[in-house]
């Protein structure tokens, strides 16, 4: 099972955040969810982390399902850092959470990934 490195986004601010951005409607429950999918792309592009950070789908401990800002991964072929050996730099770390605007206390974590 592949996990991923990162942080979990708030299911509102992506639908904010992407009507804002002018990336879809809301309409549908489908629409939502690929509203969500753009904004959360679009948050890493707008943070220059499209390089090596990548938006992945994963579940929580509790069963639920989330965006994730990845900064890495167990899989070599799903991100540029890789667990154990390749893991970012904690200033990459610090400067996403920052971008994110979350708050000191909250740390990336890792989280399974959907397949």
């Amino acid at each position: 099972m592949v996990e991923f490195y990162g942080f979990l986004l708030n299911h509102e601010a992506l639908l904010e955040f992407g009507i804002e951005k002018g990336l879809g409607s809301s309409d549908t429950p489908i629409s939502r969810e690929c509203l969500k999918c753009r904004a959360a792309r679009k948050l890493v592009q707008d943070a220059g982390a499209d390089k090596w950070c990548t938006v992945e789908y994963v579940m929580t401990k509790t069963g639920n399902l989330y965006w994730c800002i990845a900064l890495a991964s167990t899989s070599r072929r799903k991100s540029v850092y890789t667990y154990p050996n390749n893991m970012p730099p904690q200033e990459l770390v610090d400067e996403m959470r920052a971008f994110l605007n979350k708050p000191d206390d909250v740390q990336a974590m890792w989280w399974k990934a959907i397949s």
